[in-house]
């Protein structure tokens, strides 16, 4: 089960966050298929790593249009085992995991990043 303030917390952990880029889907029923650009982010709440990555991805994409761009945010702590084995290309760690998606397909991952990387996380989102 979700925890019902998941959504508060991933709003509260970063001030850049742009709302209208966010999706919380359900794990259950999440497809790649029809996802022409985003990423999947696993967002660990209680992760340092996964924290300052959060803060890096919302700095990165919050005033930047990127039509069509969305992030899929998950909770970690209550992500079923078929989602990660199924759904992900690789088993989410805590630190940050995010899943780019172009055409409906998984073609990078990140993780362990901080504000350094907003460039790159740019370079990325603008390449979709």
């Amino acid at each position: 089960m979700s925890d019902p303030h998941f959504q508060e917390q991933v709003l509260s952990a970063s001030t850049t966050v742009d709302r209208a880029l966010l999706s919380f889907p359900d794990p259950l029923t999440f497809r790649l298929e029809g996802i022409d650009k985003g990423a999947v982010f696993i967002f660990a709440p209680l992760s340092g790593p996964c924290l300052r990555a959060w803060r890096a991805l919302t700095a990165a994409t919050h005033d930047m249009n990127y039509s069509g761009f969305k992030i899929y945010v998950f909770d970690n702590y209550s992500l079923p085992n078929s989602f990660a084995s199924e759904v992900l290309p690789e088993t989410p760690t805590g630190y940050g995991d995010t899943f780019w998606i172009k055409s409906g397909n998984f073609i990078e991952v990140m993780r362990h990043y901080g504000e350094e990387e907003i460039q790159r996380i740019k370079s990325k989102a603008q390449q979709l």
